[in-house]
């Protein structure tokens, strides 16, 4: 299996393995021919061990007790049906948001006009501060017929001083009409009509898209993570989604994806169990790094790494893809279904963000094997250079990962 014959269905590129190119398995005739021919056998068998099990002597023990067709099936659990993907269509039925006004299925804003269906509708918290803030403009000035923008208003001189506790939220609300300008109250009170009526119409359509990812959990690929802080995040990774998912190099692929800007739910207990339950149904991972990270985003990728899943970290810049790819220690995660240590690939490229989704749903993944110390490996994304998945050359360390394992399997 190993030595003498290419798999019909790899789960990854078995091809690009050492020796391979130099090996004719037409001629061999279930026989090992040459030192080639057994370096490439022995990186198959060795990766498959470090993916499978995460440790080469405890795994090979459970592989050689395995016939052929026990390996196929151990295999098949790993590989995605590429042609079942590309067959469907994709999901009907999801709808997109105003770009304008996205931004307000965000948090702070149903903490300032509240949350639609519920008993404290509608909050007028954004009203009232802004008026008290136009009235202290008012009183500092003989000219309002010239106005002011509402975004203004939050400037230290009007903002009134006793409501500092909602002052963020507030003007994250008022962000979409911060270049508006008004000369009176009743104009003011007009513009935050007018947001608020927008805020009901991109709450209802991300509610009824939410309803629509739970319906297609179950054929999910990819969910997206990120940390929305302002208005420009919600249309700038709305984008990026887009952009990756349908990239002409996996546009055949008709992957369907979960996208957190045209999301919502009725609170942030709904919204923390939508999450979860699409974390879990999705069959790869890919976290979008900003420059402030989140709780929410790290746990999620946790979740994400903790579970097996492939998972994606795209960075801003070289040095925070540095950072996550060769500094941090938990950007890989043990799969304690398996024992094998789950590694984030990393990069701050979108186009390579887009070949390992490629080669990942069509079981080509490329992968380096390093010996690390006596008795420890490490296996490589051969694109990015990230840690896919290790063995520690401590044995106090290999050998508790192993019994976690087993505790773990044993229920």
């Amino acid at each position: 299996h190993y030595f003498c014959e290419v798999p019909e269905r790899p789960t990854y590129n078995v091809k690009a393995l050492p020796g391979f190119d130099q090996i004719d398995l037409v001629t061999i005739d279930n026989r090992i021919c040459s030192v080639p021919q057994l370096q490439w056998g022995m990186h198959r068998l060795f990766t498959d061990l470090m993916l499978h099990y995460g440790n080469i002597e405890r795994g090979y023990n459970e592989l050689r007790k395995m016939n052929r067709e026990e390996l196929e099936g151990l295999f098949a659990n790993r590989r995605f049906d590429t042609e079942a993907l590309k067959e469907r269509g994709r999901v009907l039925g999801l709808r997109r948001l105003n770009p304008e006004f996205s931004y307000l299925i965000g948090e702070q804003v149903g903490k300032c006009f509240g949350i639609p269906g519920q008993e404290d509708y509608p909050n007028n918290t954004l009203e009232e501060v802004l008026s008290e803030a136009f009235a202290k403009f008012a009183r500092s000035t003989e000219q309002t017929e010239q106005g002011i923008k509402l975004g203004q208003l939050f400037q230290d001189q009007y903002y009134p001083e006793s409501r500092g506790n909602v002052r963020y939220q507030c003007e994250y609300t008022a962000a979409g009409i911060g270049e508006r300008t008004v000369t009176s109250l009743g104009e003011l009170k007009e513009a935050i009509g007018i947001l608020r009526g927008e805020y009901e119409k991109v709450r209802a359509i991300a509610e009824r898209n939410t309803d629509v990812y739970l319906a297609a959990s179950g054929d999910l690929d990819i969910y997206f993570a990120t940390s929305m802080r302002s208005p420009e995040d919600f249309r700038t990774i709305h984008e990026v989604c887009r952009a990756v998912s349908w990239a002409p190099k996996v546009e055949d692929l008709h992957l369907r994806y979960f996208d957190p800007t045209i999301s919502n739910a009725a609170d942030h207990i709904d919204k923390g169990l939508v999450e979860c339950t699409m974390v879990h149904a999705a069959k790869a991972f890919v976290y979008i790094a900003g420059e402030k990270d989140s709780y929410g985003k790290a746990a999620e990728a946790s979740m994400a790494l903790s579970e097996g899943k492939p998972t994606i970290f795209l960075c801003e810049s070289p040095r925070q893809a540095y950072i996550l790819r060769d500094v941090h220690p938990l950007t890989r995660l043990v799969d304690w279904s398996t024992g094998a240590p789950n590694g984030a690939l990393v990069t701050n490229d979108r186009e390579e963000v887009v070949e390992l989704l490629s080669r990942t749903f069509r079981n080509e993944m490329e992968y380096t094997l390093e010996q690390r110390g006596k008795g420890g490996f490490l296996l490589r994304d051969a694109l990015t250079g990230s840690i896919v998945c290790s063995q520690s050359s401590n044995p106090a360390i290999a050998d508790a990962v192993w019994r976690r394992t087993q505790i773990h399997k044993e229920g």
